[in-house]
């Protein structure tokens, strides 16, 4: 699943970020992709009630509101080719829409495209600056430089790369790097499958499987190092 988010500077009626955000999806739909969005929600109070999830494009779009959740474990319930992120910054591309004036200071070096209503300048800072008419174009881009999400969105990594996963973002959006230097990626020690179905963990989470299962099966009589296989009936 790939990741981006879109931010809004100045932007303050909610028909116009919606509006700007259908546009983006429906755009990714009509050429064959899966989207889903995690929106921000302002009606809800909390350092962990501020965001919503909100189901598939395709789907119409059903609200299911999560409290006190982990971000990474709300983005883990999406199973969907491109998923929108609204106003939120981590380890994944973003594109800034702004009122009027771009404002470099708001830009990052994980920015790969700012948008506003009318503008002449066609970089700034080396980032594309794109109007709001310009649904195809800025989905082009969103096709081109948006990659797989790397395993932790909101700080940490294993560091197997030699990076956290913030920076090894900042890196493949500025071409410094490739999507496959992620060492973790295909090195799981533990693979979760529910009906087939591939469970992405979080490096915390998995680690944490890991260690606990790992000490329990040690302890039986007859197992020892190598893979195993756990079949759970629940």
């Amino acid at each position: 699943m790939k990741v981006f988010s879109i931010r809004f500077q100045n932007v303050e009626k909610e028909i116009e970020r919606e509006d700007f955000i259908n546009k983006i999806g429906n755009e990714l739909v009509s050429r064959g992709y899966s989207v889903g969005l995690l929106k921000e929600d302002k009606s809800l109070k909390g350092q962990f009630e501020k965001f919503k999830m909100v189901g598939y494009f395709k789907d119409g779009k059903v609200e299911l509101i999560f409290k006190e959740s982990d971000l990474e474990d709300v983005i883990n319930y999406y199973n969907c080719d491109y998923l929108i992120l609204e106003n939120l910054q981590g380890a994944f591309p973003e594109i800034v829409c702004f009122n009027g004036e771009i404002k470099k200071d708001e830009l990052s070096s994980k920015t790969i495209a700012a948008v506003t209503r009318k503008t002449e300048k066609k970089f700034m800072e080396n980032i594309p600056v794109l109007s709001l008419e310009e649904i195809r174009n800025i989905t082009d881009l969103i096709v081109e430089r948006v990659f797989e999400k790397l395993p932790a969105l909101f700080g940490g990594g294993c560091g197997k790369c030699g990076e956290d996963c913030n920076k090894m973002a900042e890196k493949i959006i500025s071409g410094k790097a490739d999507r496959k230097f992620c060492k973790r990626e295909g090195e799981g020690k533990i693979k979760i499958l529910v009906d087939n179905k591939d469970i992405p963990l979080v490096p915390f989470v998995e680690d944490l499987f890991y260690s606990v299962i790992r000490s329990m099966l040690l302890n039986l009589k007859g197992c020892k190092e190598g893979q195993v296989q756990i079949k759970l009936k629940i």
